[in-house]
This record gives C-alpha cells, structure tokens and sequence, in this order.
C-alpha cells in the first residue's frame, strides 16, 4: 500500500517539482539556521558557520543534565563572578564580549531563570543578575505563582472561566521538575522565536508554532494537497 502511494506520488510531473521544492526549503532552512548562529571565543572575537555551531554544542554540552537547585545556585555564582570580572561596558565592547562568552554555556538556563522571575508574559534579560543564590532555588514554584498571580490580575480576568484557570494552573504543576537541559540547536531556536514577546505562548503553544512553521515553510502542506487530490 505504501508502495503504491509512492508511486502515485512520483507518477505525476507536478509531484516531482514539489519535491524538489521541498528539498529546496529544506536546504535552505538548514543554510540559514548554520549560518545564523555565532560564537565568541575567549578573546572576545564572534565566530559564525559549522565550526560556530559546533563550539556553541560543546559549550552547552558542559551543563547537560537535570536542572536541579544545586545547578541553579552555580549558575547564579558563575553569572555574578563574571560580572564583577567582565562588567558589561558600552564604552569597552572587548571586555562584554568576553564576558559574554564565559556565559555561553549556562546562557539558556540563565534564560529559565530569568523567565521564571521575570512578571508573566514578560522576559527581563538582566534579572538573574539581581538574585541571589537563595532566591534562584525557588525558582520552579515562582513559575506557579506568577501563573496564578497573572490570572488573577485585571488584565487576564475576562479572559479565562474559573475552570480554564484551574486548567492552566493543574498544567503547570502537573510538569515534571526538575527539568532536564540538552541543547537542541536548531530547534531551541525555532520553539524560542516568540519566547520574548509571550511566554505563554512558548509554554504551551510551541510545539504547534514548531510544527506549522515546518509544515508550511518547507513545502510540506503543497506536498500532503497535491497526494490528498490524487
């Protein structure tokens, strides 16, 4: 039967364009997604390309593993030393890139911190700078609580029925902590694209942003018509 789907597929002249198209898309994506991505080095210099990514994996590598308290505290000690040692300065752009790239391995754990103490729907990118290691061990329950807190403000009230918050809320506690960290690549940067502008959003709608970008951008859904037509 999957045989002759295939078939079916490959009979017709425009099914074989949309391959190639997807083939394409899929080339491309993978271009940018490569030549996007950066790394600076010890010396402060910004790599980008295959070697880039490959550095940046390496470095991430280092913090893989389950994101327990003990790891939140290091994360927090390691940001505050290098910023005492490597000030960010608008005036010394050498010394903040090298200080920026001693954070590369923990930078997307120090993004779940900030995301965590940052108000719901908001992300303050400096915020872990200004906790404390006491503070950062509370981390998964303050993630709760900002859910519960934005709820119940005026601007989420009108939006929810009681029964949907308690459904947001159950979904929150229901997630399993702590939460394991592997560098994904690509994909981390795929699921964070609006991560920014609205963590509700990343928190429960980013598998399907990730499936219909891939879906639509890659020629995916040309593909599936053209084979449901037949």
């Amino acid at each position: 039967m999957i045989r002759f789907e295939i078939k079916k597929i490959f009979s017709k002249t425009a099914n074989k364009i949309g391959l190639i198209v997807l083939l394409a898309a899929i080339a491309v994506t993978c271009y940018f997604a490569i030549s996007s991505m950066d790394y600076v080095d010890e010396e402060g210099d910004t790599h980008t390309g295959i070697a880039a990514a490959r550095y940046l994996r390496d470095t991430k590598a280092e913090w893989e593993g389950l994101i327990t308290e003990d790891v939140l505290r290091e994360v927090i000690r390691q940001n505050r030393l290098i910023n005492e040692t490597y000030p960010d300065s608008p005036t010394d752009i050498k010394t903040s890139n090298i200080g920026y790239s001693k954070k590369q391995g923990f930078s997307d754990i120090r993004d779940l911190i900030n995301s965590g103490f940052s108000e719901f729907r908001e992300h303050n990118y400096y915020r872990a700078d200004s906790l404390s290691e006491d503070e950062v061990g509370k981390l998964y329950d303050n993630r709760i609580l900002n859910l519960e807190k934005w709820l119940n403000s005026d601007e989420a009230k009108d939006q929810f029925s009681e029964k949907e918050k308690a459904f947001l809320v159950s979904q929150y506690q229901k997630l399993e902590t702590p939460f394991y960290y592997e560098y994904a690549g690509g994909f981390t940067a795929a699921c964070t694209h609006n991560h920014y502008a609205d963590r509700f959003d990343y928190e429960f709608l980013c598998s399907r942003y990730l499936f219909k970008r891939i879906w639509v951008e890659s020629g995916f859904c040309f593909l599936f018509r053209k084979v449901w037509q037949k």
